[in-house]
């Protein structure tokens, strides 16, 4: 079997592993020349048989690699991959998502109009593209976000038309984690309620969400949002079947028919609300975590569909956990050099601790954590006792908050 990855970075990373332990041999299509800084570190080059690089000016057709009739599937590696890996899969005919609909899975913008063309819940929203506007009174406070970014990058909750200016300037004199000049940032008013993260798996248009998980998160006083903990829900939920049912209908209007993927929303008075839905595999996921809690994970799920796509129809409609599952995101509140890293006699040690992962290390830097970007790192919990894993998670904060993680020097 073959197959291509767009963008093979980040959680694709993971993916590719997977798929190269079924003797899957894999080729690689950068959209662009600029791979994202955070993920420099873990991109591997040496594990494709091929590797190119494409951009949207290009032909197809006048691809070598794209010309031989051997490959069983594309799918998108990271975020940056997914309209490539349309544009691709339609050019080989083989499964794929709408490729009509490709923009719209990418720009929150065009998202938000693809729903409410099929009658969906969204949120109030105004594009811009200048930072002299007016935002309707009744929008603060308002979250500013560029259109087209990811990892909550320049993600800012703005209380007053001024700190909302400001945030817009910001997004539009910079380019976006992924080397793309912003062009227009997104006004949104506030919602109110819980976040939810909804991950799927599609097949000829009908979709299985694979789990469901309560996030929340923290805020500065500059108004970034980060990132706290994800809890995997339990499968009897109180929200459950509303949200299956609303995100199950967000997948059909935007298009989706093949793959993973990940769905981020909040439950209002009113009911689910979408904030973003992506066309690819969650980001920053331990499968392996997944896999001990549930017996499999977005990554198993994705891999065992590229396989067989008869896999799907195995999907349980309705996951149960077996144990209970939190990701805890790392959070510096000070920068500065990094002197040690100590894990062993802290979260290690804890009871519920199941993996770890950084991305700093001793002698480098560690930036204040703003966003999803610059968190230094998360890690799992894993215990049968929910109670368990939410009295380590405040372990957690309390080793971070006396220094024992991170000490800077």
């Amino acid at each position: 079997m073959k197959g291509i990855i767009v963008d093979c970075y980040g959680a694709g990373v993971h993916l590719a592993k997977n798929l190269l332990c079924k003797n899957v041999e894999l080729d690689h299509v950068r959209s662009s020349n600029y791979i994202p800084i955070p993920f420099r570190a873990t991109y591997s080059e040496e594990i494709f048989s091929n590797s190119i690089m494409l951009d949207e000016s290009q032909e197809l057709s006048q691809i070598d690699l794209l010309r031989k009739d051997d490959y069983d599937f594309v799918i998108a590696g990271s975020e940056s991959g997914v309209i490539m890996a349309d544009k691709i899969a339609s050019f080989l005919n083989l499964a794929g998502n709408d490729v009509n609909l490709s923009k719209a899975r990418r720009n929150k913008a065009l998202m938000l109009e693809r729903l409410k063309l099929n009658g969906l819940k969204t949120v109030d929203s105004v594009l811009v593209n200048t930072p002299n506007f007016e935002a309707p009174s009744d929008f603060y406070p308002m979250v500013v976000k560029p259109v087209d970014s990811g990892g909550s990058e320049d993600v800012r909750i703005c209380i007053d038309g001024h700190a909302a200016k400001k945030a817009v300037c910001d997004i539009l004199n910079k380019k976006n984690i992924f080397g793309c000049k912003n062009k227009a940032a997104l006004l949104q008013k506030k919602l109110l309620g819980t976040q939810f993260m909804v991950n799927s798996i599609s097949f000829e248009g009908h979709h299985k969400v694979t789990e469901i998980w309560k996030e929340e998160r923290v805020h500065t006083p500059e108004g970034y949002s980060i990132y706290d903990k994800e809890v995997l829900m339990p499968h009897d939920f109180e929200y459950k079947d509303e949200i299956i049912s609303y995100v199950d209908d967000v997948l059909t209007a935007l298009g989706m028919q093949f793959g993973p993927a990940h769905t981020e929303l909040f439950f209002t008075k009113d009911g689910p609300v979408l904030l973003e839905s992506a066309s690819r595999i969650q980001g920053g996921i331990d499968g392996e975590a997944l896999v001990a809690a549930l017996g499999s994970s977005q990554i198993t799920q994705t891999v065992n569909l590229l396989l067989n796509n008869s896999s799907f129809h195995s999907i349980k409609p309705d996951y149960s956990p077996e144990k209970a599952v939190m990701l805890v995101n790392f959070i510096a509140h000070k920068a500065g050099l990094i002197k040690d890293i100590v894990l062993d006699g802290t979260v290690k040690k804890l009871s519920s601790f199941h993996s770890s992962k950084l991305s700093v290390k001793k002698g480098g830097f560690l930036s204040r954590t703003i966003d999803l970007l610059t968190k230094p790192g998360h890690l799992y919990l894993i215990n049968e006792s929910r109670e368990k894993i939410f009295k380590d998670y405040e372990n957690v904060r309390e080793f971070e908050e006396k220094g024992k993680i991170f000490f800077l020097g």
